[in-house]
């Protein structure tokens, strides 16, 4: 089984977007002890103005990344941690409150995920 922390990278099989497919996203809360699911916000190779991301992320400080890379702040995604392949790596501190500052401002991620999300944080 695996542990997930706030901040790890993950690889999952995502069927919430078009095409379906494996993505990259960052752990931003978990829910083990009360639904077993976890939160994750999506890594995308690009900067779209809808997605309201945080970064760029450099692939030469995260090896995990095939490009320079962006983390949406738009859209939460909850799946249960089993849907999970696995840990490909974490953001350090410093990335994650830039993330955290995205989320505080995005105009389309509903309240009660960007107060799950910001508790997690402290």
């Amino acid at each position: 089984m695996l542990h997930l922390k706030v901040g790890d990278v993950v690889l999952y099989f995502n069927k919430d977007i078009l095409p379906t497919k494996k993505k990259l996203a960052v752990c931003v809360y978990n829910n083990f002890n009360c639904n077993k699911k976890v939160g994750l916000l999506l890594i995308n190779s690009e900067n779209r103005k809808m997605y309201h991301c945080a970064g760029p992320f450099q692939r030469i400080r995260y090896r995990f990344l095939r490009l320079d890379s962006y983390v949406s702040c738009s859209r939460l995604f909850e799946v249960y941690f089993t849907q999970v392949e696995k840990i490909v790596g974490s953001m350090n501190e410093e990335d994650m409150g830039k993330i955290y500052e995205n989320v505080k401002t995005s105009k389309t991620l509903e309240k009660q995920y960007k107060e799950l999300i910001l508790r997690s944080a402290s």
